[in-house]
This record gives structure tokens, C-alpha cells and sequence, in this order.
């Protein structure tokens, strides 16, 4: 999870409805913090629109470089709990590349990839 003061700069938003003029927007994750029914929603910055949202975690794509942590790897169950780096998104198959060693990469579903 994102800790209070740490930011992540070229979020991308995607998938929302109740503004879809944001989607395609890149903006500064800035927080984290539950909704009224405990989901998680990260807080972002939109420059370029001057505006701040709370965000469903699926609305949101992280940028190269950002650090996240493999999770619910079913077919590689030891991949799980591994860190790693974004090194890309695939629009077309809804997939991040990410590198687990200087020499390891692999793509995987967005529900694998949570926030380092």
C-alpha cells in the first residue's frame, strides 16, 4: 500500500464512469484511504484538470518504474509475495511487464500486481 507522503507520479486513469472525461489522464497517486464501505481507494492528483479523486485500485494504471508486489499467482504459487518493478503496460492484453531480477521479467494480470 501507498504510505502516508510517498507519491507516485504518471498514474494513468482508466475505466471510470462517473467522470469519463478523466479516462486516459495521467495524475499523481498521492494516497490511499478506505471508502464509507471499507474498499480501498487511492487519491489522485490531476494536474491538468486541477482536480483530486478518490479511485478504485482498477482504475488505475501504475507507471514504468513504480515498485509493486506479485500477488495470487496461481499457476506459480512461489512467485507470490515477490517484488518487482513495472517496466510496462499492455493496453491490448490488459497485462504488466515486470522485472523480478535483472534478468527475469514477466507479464502479468493487473490483479496481480498490487502497490509495493
Amino acid at each position: 500500500p501507498v504510505q502516508a507522503g510517498q507519491i507516485l507520479k504518471g498514474v494513468r486513469l482508466i475505466g471510470l464512469t462517473s467522470d469519463p472525461n478523466l479516462n486516459g489522464k495521467s495524475g499523481t497517486l498521492i494516497g490511499e484511504r478506505a471508502s464509507h464501505d471499507g474498499a480501498k481507494r487511492f487519491v489522485v492528483h490531476v494536474s491538468t484538470t486541477k482536480q483530486t479523486l478518490s479511485v478504485k485500485p482498477d482504475n488505475l494504471i501504475l507507471p514504468n518504474n513504480a515498485l509493486v508486489v506479485i500477488t495470487g499467482v496461481q499457476s506459480k504459487p512461489q512467485l507470490n509475495g515477490t517484488r518487482a518493478t513495472v517496466v510496462a503496460f499492455d493496453t491490448s492484453a490488459n497485462r504488466y511487464t515486470v522485472q523480478t531480477s535483472p534478468s527475469d521479467q514477466l507479464k502479468l494480470k493487473r490483479e496481480n500486481v498490487l502497490l509495493a
